[in-house]
């Protein structure tokens, strides 16, 4: 399994490697019949957008791993705070998906939004909220036909669920705590597990 993404998949905010989204999927999916073998790698670029991930290629690194199946959070943290137009950042998913999928065919590739942020109804310079990037981005991941996890909604719909504020699960404006890693991870096992987007 090898992650590619932003900061949030590297785990920034939280407090160690074993607390970050990555590691605790990976720790509970080895439990599982059959994955006690389970492997991973993860390439989490702090600050990254789409676009640099595509300008440093940073897709090669997982196809040096040849993963049986690849996650891409889609950098919209960054994307939106860095105003990267969205037909931009559209189009740098489809590079980058086109890119893996020619070179790794018999890989499972899984897209996923970042997580809910605070502040994120601002406009950037494009004129656009970070909801905006999640909607528009996953309309356009949706058409064509690739995999795809809402994380933003999700974790959103268990914090009312739970009746928890977002600040109680964030680091700061982007980044999830520990508490918040584990929500993403714990949305990642049951979508393994049970094949299901439960919350939608």
């Amino acid at each position: 399994m090898s992650t590619l993404g932003s900061s949030v998949t590297a785990g920034s905010g939280s407090t160690g490697v074993n607390k970050t989204w990555v590691n605790k999927l990976y720790e509970r999916l080895k439990k599982e019949r059959g994955l006690e073998k389970l492997r991973y790698h993860n390439s989490g670029w702090g600050g990254y957008t789409t676009s640099r991930i595509v300008k440093e290629k940073k897709a090669d690194v997982l196809i040096q791993q040849k993963p049986n199946v690849i996650l891409f959070e889609t950098c919209l943290l960054n994307d939106y705070g860095q105003n990267v137009p969205v037909e931009t950042t559209k189009k740098n998913i489809e590079l980058i998906i086109t890119h893996l999928h020619t070179e790794l065919p018999d890989s499972r590739i899984i897209l996923q939004s970042p997580n809910p942020r605070l502040r994120g109804e601002a406009k950037n310079k494009e004129g656009l909220s970070y909801e905006d990037y999640i909607r528009q981005t996953e309309e356009f991941i949706k058409s064509k036909g690739w995999e795809y996890i809402n994380i933003y909604d999700a974790m959103n719909k268990e914090l009312a669920n739970l009746q928890t504020p977002l600040k109680d699960i964030m680091y700061d404006d982007a980044h999830p705590n520990d508490k918040g890693y584990d929500l993403w991870a714990k949305i990642l096992e049951m979508y393994f597990l049970t094949g299901k987007q439960q919350w939608q």
